[in-house]
């Protein structure tokens, strides 16, 4: 049996760990990025970003409490998502090490990194961020609204709304598999829809030239659902290894009223801890945006 390190280590979540390293070491030690690679989408979706790595964040102290451990963020960033990604760890109460900080060292410079090798930074913004919550202990993310769609060229309709949502079988409060209505943070309504038996459905209708998308959480214990546009079936995977609560699936305009149905397959990626569907709201574009 490997005995306990001298010194302070961490065994990383990352991978697969063969030294019972949750067991014998005295920390749990976690990398996170938002949509890795994606540096592009972290200006514009900089409070979803926020959001979905306070809520990294919650669910890593939350394991770390199980397991009576101290925890760490010790990777997270890429451009232009080092400041709302550790605002939102940071609004969680977890630590973090922002990965690759200085730049033009290595193979990860075109997409990591802030501070050139004579002190200037790339992004003066995110340079000034990062030292005002150096300071400031206690942050919280900005309110939470879905980009893209903001009136009069979108209208925001909420999994609540039941007068344009019909859920199979009946939505209801109860912790059942099928559909519970749940309130809390993460969401940008603040609510949430979700369901895991097989056959269960969303219905709505949209009239001819709108455009819309179905938002939806994905998570490590989400599921695969089915989106069907004039009996045309879409299978989408929910699951990912992180949260992010505005995954969306656009539908194009059609030239007639559409029923359009969402459909739980009960199946789940190989990975998934669940088969959970669990719908955030849709998006409706007017025809003169699409």
């Amino acid at each position: 049996v490997q005995a306990r390190t001298a010194v302070f280590t961490t065994i990383d979540a990352y991978g697969s760990d063969t030294t019972q390293g949750e067991a014998i070491e005295r920390g749990l030690s976690y990398h996170s990025y938002w949509e890795y690679g994606n540096h592009q989408a972290c200006i514009p979706m900089a409070t979803q970003v926020c959001h979905a790595q306070a809520a990294n964040g919650r669910g890593f102290l939350s394991k770390g409490v199980a397991a009576g451990k101290p925890v760490l963020v010790s990777e997270m960033g890429q451009f232009d998502c080092y400041c709302p990604a550790a605002q939102g760890f940071q609004s969680a109460g977890v630590g973090w090490i922002a990965w690759e900080l200085m730049l033009e060292h290595d193979q990860f410079s075109s997409f990591q990194g802030l501070i050139y090798q004579n002190g200037t930074a790339r992004n003066s913004s995110e340079a000034a961020c990062l030292r005002r919550l150096a300071t400031t202990p206690v942050t919280v993310c900005p309110p939470q609204t879905i980009t893209g769609c903001s009136p009069p060229n979108c209208t925001l309709i909420p999994d609540t709304n039941t007068s344009f949502l019909t859920y199979t079988p009946p939505s209801t409060p109860q912790q059942q598999s099928c559909w519970t209505a749940w309130a809390g943070a993460g969401p940008p309504y603040g609510t949430i829809h979700y369901c895991r038996e097989a056959g269960a459905s969303v219905t709505f209708t949209v009239e001819a030239n709108r455009k819309i998308a179905v938002v939806f959480k994905t998570g490590p214990d989400c599921g695969i659902m089915n989106v069907s546009v004039n009996n045309i079936i879409t299978t989408i995977d929910t699951y990912a290894p992180d949260v992010s609560w505005l995954a969306t699936h656009s539908i194009a305009a059609q030239p007639a009223f559409t029923p359009i149905q969402i459909i739980v397959t009960g199946l789940k990626n190989a990975r998934s801890t669940n088969s959970w569907v669990q719908i955030t709201g849709i998006e409706m574009f007017r025809p003169a945006y699409i």
